[in-house]
């Protein structure tokens, strides 16, 4: 059959020949099960990439470092026996109630039948918590966590914690004190000193007498906002904040003008 084909017809129905032989091998290829399987991994974003999404999911859902000290539930119970009245909340190691420095909540109990500071706060100084009475080192990230529950019942208990706070006192006397003493001066068995009961100082105001020749003041003096001092019979002391200075001094201005009441 061939053999009647010009010569350019043989060389044209070859071409058709070879073309269709490389159409049928690109199928092939294309078509098998092999590719196939790769053509669909990589369309949905291949293997590689699926395996790393599942690892990060997994890392994700790992979970969080704890605090070795203390948690939401400890803080609770804490601040409730304290504004319920069963301890007494300790403001001089309680700060300010924020994850500072060193900081917490701490209360006294009156375990064993005296006063024992308890409860729980951070040292981010030392990398410490307490828990109860005991010190417990902790890392970096458990110190996070300490310091996250810490910020969140502080905010969440802020109203209980304020109203636990004591009203400050005066740490030289009170007003019993001074009952005898402005007794004895109504009565005429004191005479004051010149210098007592100056109420209109912002700054000083004392009970001040003379017991054969021994000086004795009940009293209150600031010098500077920072330099405060009271007085108690023949001693003085310095007084370290302001509201303890404010409690001498309304003592003493309550008593003058008792006094004065005659």
């Amino acid at each position: 059959m061939f053999s009647d084909l010009s010569r350019s017809a043989k060389i044209a129905f070859a071409s058709v020949a070879a073309t269709a032989v490389i159409l049928a091998t690109t199928l092939s290829v294309t078509l098998s099960p092999s590719n196939r399987e790769s053509n669909t991994a990589s369309a949905a974003g291949g293997s590689s990439n699926t395996n790393v999404d599942a690892n990060d999911e997994i890392q994700d859902t790992k979970p969080a470092v704890p605090c070795p000290c203390f948690d939401g539930n400890d803080l609770d119970k804490a601040i409730a026996d304290f504004s319920s009245g069963n301890s007494d909340y300790v403001v001089d190691h309680s700060g300010t109630c924020t994850a500072g420095s060193i900081d917490g909540i701490k209360y006294s109990d009156y375990y064993q039948g005296f006063p024992s500071i308890m409860g729980y706060g951070i040292d981010l100084v030392q990398n410490e918590c307490n828990m109860q009475d005991a010190l417990v080192e902790m890392s970096t990230e458990e110190a996070i966590a300490c310091s996250s529950i810490l910020d969140a019942k502080c905010v969440e208990h802020q109203v209980t914690l304020e109203a636990a706070v004591p009203a400050p006192e005066c740490p030289c006397f009170d007003a019993s004190s001074l009952v005898q003493v402005i007794a004895d001066v109504k009565a005429g068995n004191l005479t004051l000193e010149s210098s007592s009961c100056t109420n209109a100082s912002p700054t000083s105001n004392a009970i001040a007498y003379v017991i054969e020749k021994d000086y004795y003041s009940w009293g209150a003096e600031q010098y500077s906002s920072d330099s405060m001092d009271c007085a108690y019979q023949d001693t003085i002391r310095i007084v370290d904040t302001k509201g303890e200075w404010d409690a001498c001094k309304t003592i003493v201005d309550d008593a003058c003008a008792e006094i004065a009441i005659n």
